[in-house]
C-alpha cells in the first residue's frame, strides 16, 4: 500500500544521509588541505564535484520533502523548523564564508605571490568553517531523532 508521507520520509532522511556524508568528505578534504603546505594547487572546496554533484542536491530534496512532510503533518514542528534554520545557516557558512576564503586562496596562487603563510591560515579557516558545517548538520539531526519540544 502506498503511503505518501512515509515514501517521503525515506526520500527526506535518505537525502539528509547524502547531504551530511558529502559535508563530511569535504570537511575531511579541507582539513588534509589545511595540514598540507603543498595542497595549493588542489581545487577550492566550493568547487569539489562533490558539492554540486551531490551536497547541493541532497540539501534541495532534504529541504523540500521536509517541506512536504510538514504540510502533510498539517503543522511544522519545531524541531523541524530548526532543520530549517540549519540548513540556511550552512548556506551562510558555505556561501558566506568558505567560498571567499577559497576564492582568495585562488587569487593568491593566481598571482603567484605564494604568501604561505596567509594560505595556511585562509585552509585552517575553510577546515574549521567545515567542522561548523558538521556540527550545525548533526545538531539538526539530533533534532529530527530526539523531536524536542523547545
Amino acid at each position: 500500500m502506498f503511503n505518501a508521507y512515509l515514501w517521503l520520509k525515506f526520500v527526506h532522511v535518505t537525502a539528509a544521509i547524502l547531504w551530511v556524508g558529502g559535508v563530511v568528505v569535504l570537511a575531511v578534504l579541507a582539513r588534509r588541505s589545511a595540514r598540507d603546505p603543498g595542497a595549493a594547487g588542489e581545487l577550492p572546496i566550493h568547487r569539489h564535484p562533490i558539492g554540486r554533484a551531490l551536497i547541493q542536491p541532497a540539501m534541495i530534496v532534504t529541504i523540500v520533502a521536509g517541506l512536504a512532510l510538514g504540510h502533510l503533518r498539517g503543522s511544522m514542528p519545531p524541531w523541524a523548523t530548526w532543520g530549517l534554520v540549519v540548513a540556511v545557516a550552512t548556506v551562510v557558512v558555505v556561501l558566506g564564508f568558505i567560498r571567499r576564503y577559497d576564492r582568495e586562496l585562488l587569487a593568491l596562487a593566481a598571482n603567484g605571490e605564494g604568501n604561505a603563510v596567509r594560505e595556511a591560515v585562509l585552509r585552517r579557516r575553510i577546515a574549521r568553517l567545515g567542522m561548523l558545517n558538521i556540527v550545525l548538520l548533526l545538531s539538526a539531526v539530533w533534532a529530527m531523532v530526539y523531536k524536542p519540544s523547545f
